[in-house]
């Protein structure tokens, strides 16, 4: 749509030449609006956009080719329960379905007022949509055959539903417009809502384990519940712009991509902390995937794609966790005067963070530096340290 094509337009204008050797820079072939990256394997993933795009790899992201479906609207979301059957659906009641792998792609729904947003299959013939419908009511529908018959489980009057998540074949949970969180326990026969402590939107939800999930929408808002959703607590990742995806691949290690000024967060801890690593390319990322936790992938607005092998520089990997341990930083805390010291032989560019992900100093240390934090107000810090290993956080508290 314009307001789409406007935000690449910008995006475009502003590109800076930024390079970081933790995101590889990969062309799908594709200049639309990615929206969601599946994984069958490690090797084969496929992604959807706008205009109906379609792609497909089975190199682990290094080729992809172009798979034509024959609509084109635009696809919002994909899905596939095995290696050769998968759902896509989209804009104006989209519900597409391949038996082959993507070699072909079959539409299985009719009706033209509805929107769907999100789609996950429990199996090969259980599976659930959500979306609006003509009425811009939020809506979930359910089909048991595989996609030939949907029925409506829910209707949301107040709401629009953005993302569905499963945590096991009964339980799921439903994000959308308002802060709403949704929760069904018995394979959405029955929907009720969880209080999220936020009336932002709310555009993705994920969960590590049965107790411990993510949700992620405007304003830059992370929400994290570790008791199935009873309570949220409220993150924020010093970004006011709008969160698209959120992926943790383990229980401490994530990734949230948004409109953050060419960057991608990442936590090491379970969310305490939220770093901004740069990406190597300049462009809002609408989706993010792993298939380990080191892996990662994330799509953007340009049609292009990153990835990393490394966990984009922060993961606790065996050299970056030796490289930290010969970092040490004193006194900590602090009132005056913070030291960092390293055995390393080579110059490295250093940041001093707050909570927030917000930049307060910046400079160069060659195997010891003081720095004087004392105009720094009370508080956590972060300080990140770009490392010929990868980055290495530490946190230093100002009294």
């Amino acid at each position: 749509n314009n307001m789409k094509k406007l935000i690449i337009l910008i995006a475009a204008i502003f590109t800076m030449n930024v390079v970081n050797a933790q995101w590889q820079l990969i062309e799908t072939g594709s200049t639309y609006w990615l929206e969601s990256i599946c994984f069958t394997d490690t090797n084969t993933a496929y992604i959807v956009g706008d205009n109906g795009t379609i792609l497909k790899t089975i190199d682990a992201g290094l080729n992809w080719t172009i798979q034509h479906h024959g609509p084109f609207n635009n696809i919002n979301s994909i899905y596939f329960t095995n290696s050769n059957i998968g759902f896509a659906v989209g804009d104006f009641n989209t519900i597409l379905k391949t038996s082959n792998g993507g070699a072909s792609w079959v539409s299985i729904s009719t009706e033209m007022q509805r929107h769907f947003y999100s789609v996950h299959f429990i199996d090969d013939n259980i599976g659930y949509v959500v979306g609006i419908d003509s009425n811009s009511n939020g809506i979930i529908l359910n089909t048991i055959d595989g996609g030939n018959n949907w029925t409506n489980l829910y209707t949301d009057s107040n709401h629009f539903l953005k993302c569905i998540h499963f945590t096991d074949t009964n339980t799921a949970y439903v994000v959308g417009s308002g802060g709403v969180i949704l929760k069904t326990i018995n394979k959405g026969l029955n929907w009720y809502t969880l209080t999220s402590g936020t009336l932002y939107n709310l555009n993705s939800i994920y969960f590590v384990d049965s107790n411990i999930g993510y949700a992620v929408g405007e304003n830059g808002v992370i929400l994290k519940t570790i008791n199935k959703g009873i309570t949220w607590q409220i993150q924020f990742s010093g970004n006011i712009n709008t969160q698209y995806s959120v992926f943790f691949p383990c229980k401490n290690i994530g990734y949230v991509v948004g409109d953050n000024n060419n960057r991608i967060l990442e936590t090491i801890d379970g969310g305490v902390h939220w770093i901004s690593v740069y990406a190597n390319i300049s462009s809002l990322f609408t989706g993010i995937y792993c298939t380990d936790s080191n892996t990662c992938y994330a799509i953007s607005v340009n049609g292009f794609i990153v990835k990393t092998i490394n966990g984009g520089g922060l993961t606790n990997t065996s050299e970056i966790s030796k490289m930290g341990k010969e970092i040490s930083i004193y006194p900590n805390p602090t009132s005056n005067n913070l030291t960092i010291k390293t055995n390393s032989n080579t110059k490295q560019s250093l940041e001093i963070l707050n909570l927030l992900g917000q930049t307060f100093y910046t400079s160069y240390i060659y195997k010891k530096a003081t720095i004087n934090v004392s105009a720094f107000a009370k508080g956590v810090y972060i300080l990140k340290l770009n490392t010929d290993k990868g980055i290495v956080v530490k946190k230093f508290m100002k009294e």
